[in-house]
């Protein structure tokens, strides 16, 4: 994992454990989220080979973006609910997303 990838995994550990208790949904929720995060660093680390980022690659990266948050929708409703707990972890799924799409932006 990058610095980044441990600093996103550190917050959402931090947000899962605010009631003192992580639950099997938010490690769950965690472990896809963190699976989906390399992915998207690859994609974005592949972008980056030539050292330009074409429009189809900035079309990977926003449909890689967005694999992470639906991913992370679907796991918190894998119990036909979703709780404060994991409404709370993706509240900071999508805070995540938004600072990766604003790196994107600084290259």
């Amino acid at each position: 994992m990058s610095k980044d990838e441990d600093d996103y995994f550190d917050e959402l550990m931090k947000v899962a454990y605010k009631d003192g208790i992580i639950t099997e949904s938010e490690k769950s929720l965690i472990s896809s989220t963190m699976k989906n995060i390399e992915k998207y660093r690859s994609v974005l680390i592949a972008a980056l080979e030539d050292g330009v980022i074409t429009a189809e690659e900035r079309d990977q990266l926003l449909h890689s973006r967005n694999e992470i948050l639906n991913q992370s929708y679907l796991t918190a409703k894998e119990g036909k609910r979703i709780f404060t707990d994991e409404l709370r972890l993706l509240t900071s799924i999508q805070e995540i997303v938004n600072k990766l799409e604003l790196k994107e932006d600084k290259i």
